[in-house]
């Protein structure tokens, strides 16, 4: 389960570099920027999240990714309740820029939860590469080694019998 989260991170971020001209990762208006959310928390509950105490996503389960959210730039205050309650578990202040994309990542355990707000780089990488973000967002896993240097690959033939 541990490693799920980091593979889901990985492959969120992954994934999300790689659609840069979806409707989804299009120019922002002026004056805005966009947001999406992740919860990452393995023991808290659904969560409502509310931008300027309105509420912009509802019931947000474990594991769950956003799509970008439009906000106005400037500072605005994030909370995160338990869903369908009052009851706050993140109450975080953020300036975000106009024309910029954020991911906001709940992480930690529900006794220590707190936001990681990542800036967001979704212009396209260039030709013949990929841009992959990695994240370790597994509150109780070790810590995990990330290399881009690749194997090297070795050529096995089969006997023909």
């Amino acid at each position: 389960m541990k490693l799920k989260l980091l593979t889901y991170l990985l492959a969120v971020s992954a994934v999300t570099a790689a659609c840069s001209d979806d409707d989804n990762t299009g120019p922002t208006p002026d004056g805005e920027a966009r947001v999406r959310v992740v919860h990452a928390s393995p023991d808290a509950p659904d969560v409502d999240v509310l931008v300027d105490d309105a509420t912009v996503l509802s019931d947000v389960p474990y594991l769950a990714a956003s799509d970008y959210l439009a906000v106005p730039a400037g500072d605005r205050n994030v909370k995160v309740n338990a869903a369908g309650t009052t009851t706050t578990v993140i109450d975080a202040d953020v300036s975000l820029m106009d024309g910029t994309d954020y991911t906001v990542i709940a992480s930690g355990l529900a006794a220590d939860i707190e936001p990681l707000v990542l800036v967001d780089d979704n212009s396209a990488p260039a030709a013949g590469n990929v841009k992959v973000r990695a994240v370790h967002g597994a509150p109780s896993a070790p810590t995990v080694d990330l290399s881009s240097q690749r194997p090297a690959r070795t050529s096995r033939r089969r006997p023909r019998h």
